[in-house]
């Protein structure tokens, strides 16, 4: 796991506003470290010791694992669903049964994960 972490530097920066809320991460993937604005993610995939990340422009694919990301994002923002993945909760068009609908697809809701996610979302 630390040569992970020491391989792929995972940097998150916040704007200056009095506030410690991220706004953007910057990840290592292809040679390149790669500014990604977290309002831009749609949902976070594990892929093994890799994740995918899936943004309004595509997706991008780094070696980190999904609890690292999950250390990362802010959780006002974001929720794990499943073992995984993550989604963005402004992000979610539906949710029907254990499946959560967005623009990039279809995503399952974990058993595990299911009360405390509803707790979460309140739906009315």
């Amino acid at each position: 796991m630390q040569k992970a972490e020491e391989k792929v530097k995972v940097v998150a920066e916040s704007q200056e506003t009095g506030k410690d809320e991220l706004e953007y991460i910057f990840v290592k993937a292809n040679k390149k470290t790669i500014n990604i604005n977290l309002d831009a993610i749609q949902y976070v995939e594990a892929l093994g010791d890799y994740v995918k990340i899936f943004t309004n422009d595509g997706h991008v694919v780094t070696y980190q694992s999904l609890k690292g990301i999950e250390r990362l994002l802010p959780s006002a923002k974001f929720y794990r669903i499943h073992k995984s993945y993550i989604v963005a909760l402004a992000k979610i068009k539906s949710i029907e049964g254990n499946m959560v609908h967005m623009d990039k697809g279809t995503i399952p809701i974990g058993n595990n994960y299911k009360q405390g996610f509803f707790q979460r979302i309140h739906p009315v």
